[in-house]
Formats: C-alpha cells, sequence, structure tokens
C-alpha cells in the first residue's frame, strides 16, 4: 500500500498545531492517545512525511499492561501506592522505549 505524502504546508500546519496545544496547555493531564498524537506522531510526519497507516494497537496494547498492573497489584490495600507503582511501572517502560534506540 503506497502511503499519501502531505505538501510540506501540510506538515507545518499540524506541526505549529500540535505546539500550540502543548504550549497553552502545559499543565493538563494527557490521555494515552494526545500523547501519541504530542509525542510520536509529530516525528513520523516529519521523518515519513505522512501520517501513515495508523491504529489503536499501541493504546489497546497499553491498555492490556496497565490492566495486568491492576491484578498483579491487588494485595496493596492503599490506592495511592498502588497506582504510584503501576504509574513508576509504566514510566519506566516508556523511558526505556523512548531512550533504547539512543544507547
Amino acid at each position: 500500500m503506497e502511503l499519501i505524502k502531505f505538501p510540506q504546508k501540510n506538515i507545518s500546519q499540524v506541526l505549529k498545531m500540535i505546539s500550540k496545544i502543548q504550549s497553552r496547555y502545559p499543565n493538563e493531564t494527557v490521555s494515552p492517545k494526545l500523547h501519541v498524537l504530542l509525542n510520536h506522531v509529530t516525528p513520523y510526519i516529519e521523518r515519513f512525511k505522512s501520517w501513515g497507516i495508523t491504529s489503536e494497537q499501541s493504546i489497546e496494547h497499553l491498555h492490556s499492561v496497565f490492566s495486568r498492573l491492576e491484578r498483579e497489584t491487588l494485595t496493596i490495600k492503599d490506592p495511592i501506592l498502588r497506582y504510584r507503582i503501576i504509574l513508576r511501572h509504566l514510566t519506566m517502560r516508556n523511558f526505556v522505549h523512548d531512550t533504547a534506540h539512543k544507547l
């Protein structure tokens, strides 16, 4: 399947819009889908000049990991501690994934 290439003007508009969202709402909670848009779609567009064939598979995978971690931490009765542990685990996974290619 051939990718449809975006004209540079359109790419610039998308990147500008993403930048505006990030600067206008720096303290807002970011949903997983918005995280993908802000942090992963931008480099993809810049590199391939296309949004490509996309799916929500990565979001669904994250949801399954989160659900598994919830099950694995059921014995932790303090909800704050429980979700801190889950968040720490997800943060470390993301860090390793995002920096592994730089090592």
